[in-house]
């Protein structure tokens, strides 16, 4: 194998395959980079059997060939070398030179041949979505996924198709038990899907989604592939089945509250600091007569409000509630309340969330 190709492109390329390279700890192969030079391309693979990433960038290939290297070496020395210069890249006796300019460097290799593979042959649904939709699915929701392993179901995200008076429409949603997103976009997909996304593969899409427009999606039993252009992403889905969120979205929360957002995730963010002594990070937040007080261990504080409704005293995790309010899009926030013990409701373009309270 023989190529020359540039350094900014070759950097971009390892960039978003490495992340699915797996760290010390498993066989040396799942470490490694797959390279393919062949008919002016350079491929790049990698794999830790829970996540694939495949990539490939133009480059000079006067000698076609494969092979594998260490990833994190590999990108280490890649990435350190001049933006605008043109990288030397061949195999002699199953050593990898790397040359550019003065700079001269050696580099292991394992056969490609070794390196596995991470393929589903079925498909059960297949569908596009524009990668600003996609994002805006993950960015609403994510923050609540849930990382306590005895409900391993709540450990990722759910994606899911449902329809709804003859619309299809997609879902993401994810809960922890005491927080859920839920954000929602009309699709015409026309079927019916559920899978659950681990943690780790939303934060791999999310990052991947922003290298182009459109993502087009494949799903199967245990694996959702997609392609970002030049880039195609496989991750093993969760096993399980994610709760039925539905049934959690309170319906009789009929006490409206409007606030102005930046006003109240101000008052949180300082009361925050003395509630961090309760290990519960409780506040009490009271409702009357447009105004809302709230207090935590010696601490208060009081904002105008735009509600009319009974008297309403109510505990809420102060660092939950923050999360919660920064995730709405308006400038002003509207949280649906009813008694003291139901869980507050609040909307934001194409999304809700759900806060359980706290005793007080």
């Amino acid at each position: 194998m023989k190529i020359l190709i540039d350094q900014s492109a070759l950097k971009k390329a390892i960039s978003t395959v490495i992340g699915s390279s797996a760290v010390k700890g498993k066989l040396p192969i799942f470490q490694n980079i797959k390279i393919d030079a062949s008919g002016g391309k350079l491929n790049l693979s990698a794999t830790d059997m829970e996540t694939a990433t495949n990539n490939s960038c133009e480059a000079l290939v006067s000698d076609d060939g494969s092979i594998t290297v260490p990833a994190a070496t590999f990108f280490d020395i890649v990435k350190k070398l001049p933006s605008e210069s043109k990288i030397g890249i061949e195999v002699v006796d199953q050593t990898l030179l790397i040359k550019c300019g003065r700079s001269k460097y050696k580099l292991p290799t394992m056969s490609a041949e070794d390196f596995p593979s991470f393929s589903e042959s079925k498909f059960g649904a297949e569908f596009e979505i524009s990668s600003k939709d996609l994002i805006n699915l993950i960015d609403k929701t994510r923050f609540a996924i849930s990382s306590d392993e005895t409900r391993y179901y709540l450990n990722g995200l759910c994606l899911n198709s449902v329809e709804s008076d003859g619309q299809f429409k997609i879902n993401a949603v994810s809960t922890d038990g005491t927080r859920l997103g839920l954000s929602t976009i009309n699709s015409d997909i026309n079927l019916e899907f559920s899978v659950i996304l681990p943690k780790k593969t939303v934060g791999d899409i999310r990052k991947l989604a922003a290298e182009c427009n459109l993502a087009k999606i494949r799903i199967s039993k245990r694996i959702i592939k997609i392609e970002f252009g030049s880039i195609t992403y496989s991750s093993k889905l969760i096993d399980g089945e994610f709760p039925d969120y539905r049934r959690v979205i309170p319906t009789n929360n009929d006490q409206l509250v409007i606030v102005n957002k930046q006003s109240l995730f101000q008052c949180l963010d300082r009361i925050s600091t003395v509630a961090a002594s309760d290990k519960h990070n409780s506040i009490k937040l009271i409702f009357e007569n447009n105004k809302l007080v709230l207090t935590a261990l010696g601490g208060s504080e009081e904002l105008d409000i735009n509600y009319q409704g009974d008297k309403i005293e109510i505990g809420f995790n102060a660092k939950f509630l923050m999360d919660l309010i920064s995730h709405v899009d308006e400038e002003s926030v509207e949280m649906f309340l009813s008694k003291n013990s139901a869980p507050a409701l609040v909307k934001s373009l194409n999304s809700q969330f759900i806060l359980m309270p706290t005793r007080i």
